[in-house]
Parts: structure tokens; C-alpha cells; sequence
């Protein structure tokens, strides 16, 4: 995902809301049967976290439907965990942001930790979808492998080198959470199992898989810390070695 110039961002609100006055905006009902609905302009900043450019196609995302609570809390749990965390995030910041009541979550989710779980469930459908389009786009087995790293190369500059949102929040986590944790867990086992699949396609050990995706994940951590590429690039270097290309 990239930034938007503010103008970009505008246009992209333009045809849902419209400024009402000096300090607020209105969102347009027509034909809903429903009285336009005016808000603080303080509240637009959470509208723009929520409308993101999809690099790889270039269109517009808007990650919950207006009016959708359900989707409205989710898109915000998804921003406000990853940005600031899991356990820095409490209930009425995410109420607030999402613009919901607080029914909402308890009708839709039932807890913080439920929204968390959907979020994780969510998060790990995504993330798999970008991860493996990166990996099928070679064709050759030991090309494939090595993708693995370019999807980095690329994903980790995009999110400001904030890491993995798993790995982040097992760290928050500190043992609490046995569901949360199960989640985390499955999803760096479905991720071991793909790139030993990928290591085995290119004719080697499922030992040489589980070092390709340990030196994934190292490279995901010291990347963070260091803000920088070059983890990724040593990787690689490694792979290619295993590999013999």
C-alpha cells in the first residue's frame, strides 16, 4: 500500500461526503430516506486511514462500507493494531475511530479478543493471497523459492518496515491470549509448509525450506529494527547458495 497526495484523497471522499461548514462535514443519504448525517471534520482523518492505493493494480480500496459496522470495526482494528498494537488499542478507541456504538462490538464480535481473532483470521487470508501471487508469478521451481524474498523486498518498505502484524502481536501477547496465539501459530505453520513445498519442487531437503523460511523471518525482524533492506538481501544470498543458482 502507498500514500495518497492529499488531492488524490479528496477526490476520493468527494462523491460520499461534502463540507458543511467550518468544522464539519456531511455524509450524503440521498434517496436513503434518511436526514444527511454531519460529523467533525476531526472524525475525516479516520475516513482517509481507511481508503488505501492498491499498488498492484492501482485502484482505490475502501476497507469498510459506510454503514457497515461489522466491516467498519474490522478495518479499524486491522489499522490501529498493527500501527500502534494490540495492547496499546483499548475499546473506546476503537469505537471511536470506527465511528460505531459500542452494541456493534459486543452484536458483531462479542469481545475484544473475538474482533482481534477475526482480525488475525482475516489478516492471514490476505497476507496469503499477496504472498503466493508474488511466488506463482515465476515459473521455474528455484525461481519460486527466492520470491519468497522479493514479496519482502517489496511489502516491507510499504508498511514502513513495522514488521509482521503476527509476530508483533505474539510478542504483546506475553503468554495471554491461548486464541490469539493459536492463530499466530497456524499461520507460521501454514507458511513453514509452503516454503518447504517450494524447497522439495526445486529438488531439495524440506530441511532447506525450513532454513529459507527461518531466514525469511529474520529477515522480516532485522529489517524492522534496522529499517533497511539489506537483511533481505543477505537472505537471498543464502537461498542462493542452497540452492546453487
Amino acid at each position: 500500500m502507498l500514500p495518497l497526495p492529499e488531492n488524490t484523497l479528496l477526490q476520493a471522499i468527494s462523491g460520499v461526503f461534502r463540507l458543511a461548514g467550518p468544522s464539519t462535514y456531511e455524509r450524503r443519504l440521498s434517496g436513503s430516506g434518511q436526514r444527511n448525517q454531519v460529523y467533525p471534520v476531526s472524525r475525516l482523518k479516520n475516513i482517509i486511514d481507511n481508503i488505501v492505493y492498491n499498488e498492484n493494480n492501482f485502484t482505490f480500496d475502501v476497507m469498510a462500507r459506510p454503514g457497515n459496522p461489522k466491516e467498519k470495526l474490522l478495518s479499524t482494528a486491522a489499522r490501529l493494531f498493527y500501527k500502534q498494537g494490540y495492547q496499546a488499542t483499548g475499546i473506546n478507541q476503537l469505537l471511536d475511530e470506527a465511528g460505531v456504538a459500542k452494541a456493534s462490538l459486543y452484536t458483531h464480535f462479542g469481545s475484544r479478543e473475538a474482533l482481534a481473532l477475526a482480525y488475525l483470521k482475516e489478516a492471514r487470508a490476505t497476507w496469503f493471497r499477496a504472498f503466493i501471487a508474488v511466488v506463482e508469478k515465476e515459473k521455474k521451481p528455484a525461481a519460486r523459492l527466492l520470491a519468497i524474498f522479493s514479496f519482502l523486498e517489496a511489502s516491507l518498505p510499504a508498511n514502513d518496515f513495522r514488521g509482521c502484524r503476527f509476530i508483533n502481536m505474539q510478542a504483546e501477547l506475553a503468554g495471554e491470549s491461548p486464541l490469539l496465539q493459536a492463530q499466530i501459530k497456524a499461520h507460521k505453520q501454514q507458511l513453514r509448509q509452503y516454503v518447504r513445498q517450494l524447497a522439495t519442487d526445486a529438488g531439495k531437503a524440506p530441511l532447506t525450506g525450513d532454513t529459507a523460511y527461518l531466514l525469511f523471518e529474520s529477515a522480516i525482524v532485522e529489517s524492522m529494527v534496522h529499517r533497511d533492506l539489506w537483511p533481505v538481501k543477505t537472505a537471498v544470498k543464502q537461498v542462493k547458495q542452497l540452492l546453487s543458482v
